[in-house]
């Protein structure tokens, strides 16, 4: 093999999971290996992958790759930036029927081979053509796997002179070098191989980039068929041409989606939140909602929120018109959204319970809140509290009607936060969990969200609602089933501290 290596740039984002680490490979049987394009693209874009945080991974780099043995076959290896992983993509078929006319049909083999070192995927003797290197993240992951589906979709057959190994290699080549304009990707050529060489020969090798070297590829191996099959290969011609143009067009319209934020519904998490107040009147909802208009008396509106489009969200609220009706209604839908018989992408996958950390009542849960409590079943749920500040601040005040003169006033305020919050909250919460219905999992982790009022509360719980999401689905263990996910530890002191600070508390 020649000494040549492909271009590879390093990044502060590589680290050490492999794609067979993540918990949904795994779910999926995908490991070290070679898998069929579909099977793996359904990994790639299924909500477990999206949960595992797949969707971040982007390619580093693409090499174009050319076996010597005959017949000869060329393949792309593509490498990821922030993974060890390293994949082999490439057309083949079963059937050399298709090499007595360009018009004939067979099935293809479309396929993906995972390893973690380049030099496992490239054979001893096989060429490495060209390659290039996006300088910034530029091709996710998930957006080949786009690709691989389109290709399927618009080309899905097999012609040793048309839809061949050379032609899915080229298409994925182009429209993955598509993704970045010619001054944001390093290009390189093998000068030792001798089709480039004689490629190259007029006009040197300075003048080249990915673009057009598939190019010249694509008419070298047409200029074969014209010269093999003359006239009969005019149709056959325009048919490749038109598929090439159908899938460039599809995946340019694709990446403009992602681009603006647009996500197929199929990749979305559905949500429901439960809260005392409508977004408009909470500060945890109200800035992630600000451009959406909510109907309050519709819990199947599906909310889609600028800030956040990767989610599709549901809300109901427990006060108000729909107040004494919720158990029933929440009930309903659940049942609904989790029967066998509904579509995978209308599912529900995660529950926000948000309540409010009582100031002046003695238990943040009345009867409606352990009736609803009851309804999740083995949806995940995260139960969020909110008003931790307004809890801290209201004992401030009772403090300095006392006349404390204490000599670590924060502190102070901190105990008595958390002693209040305890009683109000965790032992009534704890109590509800020990009583579900029968059948039902048991609590088994407690976690407070600390609500601040800011973008990045919320933003967190999307966060966090991911990583309980791939644990569920993982393990599918019961105890995961009824989940108080750990956004972060509350800090009484910490927010005792902010308050004295923000309102100038003197003692």
């Amino acid at each position: 093999m020649s000494p040549y290596a492909p271009v590879r740039r390093q990044s502060s984002m590589d680290s050490e999971v492999s794609l067979s680490d993540f918990p949904s490979a795994r779910r999926f049987k995908i490991s070290s290996g070679r898998f069929s394009a579909h099977n793996f693209t359904k990994w790639i874009k299924s909500p477990e992958a999206y949960s595992d945080g797949v969707d971040q991974l982007s390619i580093l780099s693409v090499a174009w790759g050319k076996t010597h043995k005959a017949p000869s076959h060329e393949y792309l290896v593509v490498t990821l930036r922030n993974s060890p992983s390293t994949l082999r993509l490439e057309r083949d078929t079963d059937s050399w029927s298709t090499l007595w006319s360009p018009k004939s049909r067979s099935n293809c083999k479309d396929t993906v081979t995972i390893a973690d070192r380049f030099l496992d995927l490239v054979g001893r003797n096989d060429m490495i053509l060209a390659s290039f290197a996006f300088k910034y993240p530029a091709a996710p992951l998930i957006s080949l796997a786009s690709l691989l589906e389109i290709i399927s979709q618009q080309a899905d057959r097999y012609n040793v002179w048309t839809f061949n190994c050379w032609w899915y290699a080229a298409c994925l080549w182009r429209n993955l070098a598509n993704r970045a304009e010619r001054d944001d990707m390093c290009f390189q050529m093998n000068q030792e191989a001798s089709e480039v060489r004689r490629l190259a020969d007029r006009e040197g090798f300075e003048s080249w980039d990915a673009l057009k070297f598939a190019q010249v590829l694509e008419f070298v191996h047409l200029a074969a068929l014209e010269r093999t099959w003359s006239q009969n290969s005019k149709a056959p011609k325009n048919h490749l041409g038109k598929a090439s143009d159908d899938i460039e067009l599809l995946f340019s319209q694709y990446s403009g989606h992602t681009e603006k934020g647009e996500v197929s519904s199929r990749d979305k998490l559905r949500v429901l939140i439960v809260s005392q107040s409508e977004p408009s009147k909470s500060a945890f909802l109200a800035d992630a909602f600000q451009d959406v208009a909510v109907d309050l008396r519709d819990i199947n509106q599906e909310i889609e929120s600028v800030s956040c489009p990767n989610h599709i969200f549901h809300l109901v609220t427990t006060s108000g018109p729909l107040q004494g009706r919720n158990t029933q209604l929440v009930s309903q839908f659940i049942d609904e959204r989790t029967d066998s018989e509904c579509p995978h992408t209308e599912r529900l996958d995660a529950v926000w319970y948000c309540k409010d950390i009582p100031v002046n009542k003695p238990c943040a849960f009345d009867e409606e809140d352990e009736s609803i409590l009851n309804t999740f079943r083995d949806v995940p749920v995260t139960i969020v509290f909110t008003g931790f500040g307004g809890l801290a601040l209201r004992l401030k005040e009772q403090h300095l009607v006392r006349g404390g003169q204490d000599r670590a006033p924060s502190l102070t305020i901190g105990e008595e936060t958390r002693k209040v919050f305890q009683a109000t909250c965790m032992v009534p919460l704890k109590e509800i969990c020990k009583n579900r219905q029968p059948g039902a999992t048991t609590l088994k982790k407690v976690s407070v969200f600390y609500e601040r009022g800011t973008r990045g509360d919320f933003y967190e719980l999307v966060r966090t609602t991911r990583d309980s999401l791939h644990r569920h689905r993982v393990s599918r263990a019961a105890d995961y089933s009824f989940k108080l996910c750990l956004l972060r530890k509350p800090d009484p002191d910490e927010a005792a501290a902010a308050l004295n600070q923000g309102f100038g508390w003197r003692i």
